[in-house]
């Protein structure tokens, strides 16, 4: 009788547990279903239920963040192994102003380069500093570029300030100050150095503009991760309601 007792408390034992896991995956499952009128221009997804609630916005994409891409050529660049002067280059963090001459720099990291380092260990240093993406490519032509990407964001823009720059325009080393855009700035976007500018996302959400420097948006609609995809200027419609059918779903697992 004993045993048959222990065993008979088991059985409550496991069945309450197994109610505990049915009740917190039901508190965990989210009954709201969020929509894109125009999923190809912004998706939406629930991130945290216990905040998520129902709404409704008109929505338009003005804008992308983007990385800011420099794009540094010379003639002199014909491999991988092409080398530069020494020098100390101070790669600059921060953002343009609106015509690329001036910059506003948040942080600021100096290298030191040795003379006759190839553009391939330069683009490693680069690399070394958070926030700056370098690598060579290899044109097609017989010339190589070194291309410079910054993180997403108007703010996360680069700037290189060079100081004592050695070496010369000619074979067999290339001056550091090739790459210095501290003294003249970069340049309109599509010219010989600034190839992409750095910028923020804008949308408008019911006519009111927001700017982020991200292209996935947590703190517009709490509870909810949106990314813009595409530019789209007609207004369309992102809303969140409750599943009514899924919400009945998952009672009717539960009570069963």
């Amino acid at each position: 009788e004993k045993n048959t007792q222990i065993s008979a408390f088991a059985e409550v034992v496991a069945d309450l547990s197994s109610l505990k896991s049915d009740v917190s995956s039901l508190a965990n499952t989210t009954q709201l279903a969020p929509t894109s009128a125009s999923s190809v221009s912004l998706s939406i997804e629930v991130t945290d239920s216990a905040i998520a609630e129902e709404f409704t916005a008109d929505v338009t994409v003005e804008a992308l963040a983007t990385a800011q891409t420099l794009n540094f050529t010379n003639a002199n660049f014909t491999s991988t192994t092409a080398t530069i002067g020494s020098g100390t280059i101070a790669v600059q963090i921060g953002s343009w102003d609106s015509d690329f001459d001036s910059f506003t720099e948040t942080t600021s990291t100096n290298i030191s380069v040795s003379d006759g380092t190839t553009i391939t260990a330069f683009a490693a240093q680069l690399n070394a500093v958070s926030g700056v993406n370098a690598s060579v490519l290899n044109v097609g032509d017989g010339t190589y570029s070194l291309v410079v990407k910054s993180e997403l964001g108007a703010k996360n823009a680069i700037n290189f300030d060079v100081a004592d720059g050695y070496g010369s325009a000619s074979n067999p080393k290339t001056s550091l100050n090739v790459f210095d855009t501290e003294t003249s700035g970069i340049g309109a976007v599509g010219a010989s150095i600034h190839m992409v500018q750095a910028t923020d996302a804008h949308l408008k959400v019911d006519g009111v503009s927001i700017y982020r420097d991200s292209n996935t948006i947590t703190d517009v609609f709490d509870g909810y991760n949106i990314s813009p995809k595409v530019v789209n200027t007609t207004s369309f419609r992102v809303q969140s309601s409750i599943d009514v059918d899924r919400a009945r779903t998952d009672f009717a697992y539960f009570c069963d």
